[in-house]
């Protein structure tokens, strides 16, 4: 058990039960947050009608923000699917000649 779990089931103060495994010669054992944490699950549908967004906008010509704000995507977002779909979209839009 965390010590954590052992203050929620008995009581004592973390202070006392850190006493108590000093003295006694025990530890807790330590907090695994990764056991908590569920994977982030993500869509193939949603990527695939996104990935179509994000290229229709760059064959518009607009920037990666300007995408950002015009699709209501994150930037995160956005950066993993040209990471995933190999995207070829540069960060600035083509200037004028």
């Amino acid at each position: 058990m965390t010590i954590t779990d052992v203050m929620r089931e008995t009581g004592l103060s973390i202070y006392r039960l850190r006493k108590m495994a000093r003295v006694h010669g025990f530890e807790y054992t330590a907090f695994v947050p990764a056991s908590n944490l569920i994977p982030y699950q993500t869509d193939p549908v949603a990527d695939a009608l996104n990935v179509l967004q994000i290229k229709a906008a760059r064959d518009r010509g607009i920037s990666r923000k300007a995408a950002v704000v015009e699709l209501g995507l994150s930037n995160t977002m956005i950066n993993r699917l040209i990471r995933e779909y190999n995207i070829d979209y540069p960060l600035k839009r083509p200037s004028p000649k």
